[in-house]
């Protein structure tokens, strides 16, 4: 993030790359696929017409829908000719080509038999595993909203969830909530961090901005989340449905109890990617849903209603 974004001078666009491919995430994937695919072509290339035929014709034919009589002569061409279309083209090509080399990657189990492919690790190579496991390392470290599953690239997260967390950013910080939108910002910071990402954290701060904003509405800053819930709708102004008030509140007690976040930092605690961004979405989204019951009910948020 820069420094505007994550001192809350700027809103960032977007938290998981959703529509769109950045840099990073470009080369990272390109990586896995001249590594796997590509690293040593100009030895199967020249020894192994066969393989040629099943590989680079079919790239040329079946993906590409090129003739295949223009296909370059040299490996030297047919690499460079790869690459410059990859890295020329839109971002949904990335993912077209990565689908279509995983349909594909049967070849490299054979071409890894004859020494000409990419080795990781000892032991038997399982070629589709691992080019999917490869893919989904670069796409989970650089927060793409895609992961490959099988043969396909599918959304792991949505558009509209991306919308709830910019929203509850941008309300925040024009209401002069700074408790709330500090906490946001801070989760929103966490999870962008892709050499350490802190995951406990995430949900932490997540769940925090909804209490912040809760004391603001409840009046009482000295509450934690459930109290201040219960003490808002007894004060008749705002109507939280039960259903809603039970789950952010399990949430909250998730994150509270013994081997949650806020009484054991100290304890390990195996959260993953998908748990913060499903906090953070769902967190944005209760601030969200906060702030517009207050302003139907005419309560005062720093001035504004």
């Amino acid at each position: 993030m820069s420094f505007s974004e994550k001192h809350g001078h700027a809103i960032p666009r977007t938290i998981i790359q959703t529509d769109g491919i950045d840099e990073p995430l470009k080369n990272g994937i390109w990586n896995v696929i001249y590594e796997t695919f590509f690293l040593k072509l100009p030895q199967f290339i020249s020894q192994f017409t066969a393989d040629r035929e099943y590989l680079v014709k079919r790239i040329w034919k079946d993906f590409y829908k090129d003739r295949v009589d223009e296909i370059p002569v040299t490996s030297e061409r047919i690499l460079k000719t790869v690459k410059n279309r990859y890295f020329q083209a839109e971002w949904p090509f990335v993912y077209d080509f990565v689908e279509f080399l995983a349909i594909h990657s049967n070849i490299i189990a054979v071409m890894f038999q004859k020494g000409h492919f990419y080795s990781i690790g000892p032991g038997k190579y399982d070629s589709h595993t691992s080019f999917r496991k490869r893919i989904n390392d670069v796409l989970e470290r650089e927060l793409s909203g895609y992961r490959l599953f099988e043969c396909d690239v599918i959304p792991v997260t949505k558009k509209e969830e991306v919308q709830e967390i910019e929203q509850a950013t941008s309300q925040t910080k024009f209401l002069g909530l700074n408790g709330v939108h500090e906490h946001l910002s801070s989760a929103i910071d966490i999870l962008s961090n892709r050499k350490q990402p802190d995951y406990r954290n995430v949900i932490k701060e997540s769940i925090l901005s909804v209490e912040s904003l809760a004391k603001v509405i409840s009046g009482d800053a000295n509450a934690e989340l459930g109290q201040a819930l219960k003490s808002i709708e007894k004060s008749g102004n705002v109507t939280i449905h039960k259903a809603l008030r039970a789950g952010i509140s399990s949430i909250y007690g998730y994150t509270s109890d013994t081997n949650g976040i806020r009484h054991a930092l100290l304890e390990v605690v195996d959260i993953q990617q998908e748990d913060a961004v499903y906090m953070l979405v769902s967190c944005s989204a209760f601030v969200n849903y906060l702030i517009s019951k207050a302003k139907r009910s005419g309560i005062k948020l720093n001035g504004i209603t």
